[in-house]
């Protein structure tokens, strides 16, 4: 049927539902409670000498916020698992319309995540999902077939997926920052007043020849500004920035984040603006751990 002008399809943008399955199971879990859905599908495509495009491939890309990051076994301790098995996606949109992995000639996205939280409570912690892929111009159509089928299977390394409610959506916000230098009993030193906590939880990935992001280690990121200034607190930061440290996160939500010597550590005084703000200090950590050590960092 030829391109024509007609009202009704004109359609809403948006993704409605977003569903996961590991290789090798049958059942496909819900990725819930998600906002700012975006699905692009891309034209690459290669220039003649007179400057014309020539398309010869698609790339996919699926992204949303996952506002449920509560619980503790049915999603922070399966980001591993999501970061690491070969995942078919269906995902469906407002409109009506379902793009699904499996029905690919070759299967699965790539996928890649990150855990942010990056306010003081007036906003909610969330996962960032990216599904990708490119596909040969030919295979949109099938793309969008009807989705399969979902059988229930107890079996998939996912399945805590299942059981994530509306009270997994928590708020934002770092309670406390303590540390110590590694390995040295208990965590003696507390940060005490801090605000604008941010902290950032990143899959690695790279890409395969399909255009898949596979993941293969996770980068951590702490940030905060240290409100208390005062000469006894200054002092300690020379020694603090001169040896190997554990730190201990506190969530607003109660979860708690144990880092043993796996972040690094910089700071900035800063002192800048009169009397109309206090001075900080700006304390920054980084770095990187292998997937399998990632479930041990939480409680």
């Amino acid at each position: 049927m030829p391109l024509q002008e007609t009202r009704s399809n004109i359609l809403t943008a948006g993704i409605k539902s977003w569903k996961v399955k590991d290789d090798g199971k049958t059942e496909y879990f819900t990725l819930p409670f998600l906002r700012e859905g975006e699905a692009t599908v891309k034209t690459l495509f290669a220039s003649t000498s007179k400057g014309q495009q020539v398309p010869f491939a698609l790339q996919l890309e699926y992204k949303a916020k996952m506002m449920a990051t509560g619980s503790l076994t049915n999603i922070i301790e399966l980001l591993d698992q999501l970061g690491s098995l070969n995942l078919d996606h269906i995902v469906e949109l407002s409109n009506g319309q379902t793009h699904s992995s499996a029905l690919l000639g070759d299967k699965f996205f790539g996928f890649k995540w990150k855990l942010v939280s990056d306010a003081d409570r007036d906003k909610e912690r969330y996962i960032e999902l990216t599904a990708d892929r490119v596909i040969r111009i030919n295979e949109f159509d099938t793309l969008r077939g009807s989705a399969p089928s979902s059988v229930t299977d107890a079996t998939s390394a996912l399945v805590g997926l299942r059981s994530l409610s509306r009270a997994d959506i928590v708020l934002a916000g770092i309670n406390k920052v303590e540390l110590r230098e590694s390995s040295a009993g208990s965590f003696t030193d507390d940060f005490g007043k801090i605000r604008n906590g941010k902290f950032e939880a990143e899959l690695l990935t790279t890409k395969d020849n399909l255009g898949r992001s596979i993941g293969y280690a996770v980068e951590l990121g702490l940030e905060f500004e240290h409100m208390q200034t005062a000469e006894t607190e200054l002092a300690l930061m020379d020694g603090i920035a001169g040896q190997e440290n554990d730190w201990k996160i506190t969530f607003a939500d109660g979860r708690i984040a144990t880092l043993d010597n796996q972040l690094g550590i910089e700071f900035n005084y800063t002192n800048n603006k009169d009397m109309d703000d206090i001075a900080f200090t700006q304390v920054m950590g980084k770095g990187r751990v292998l997937l399998t050590e990632w479930d041990a960092i939480w409680t």
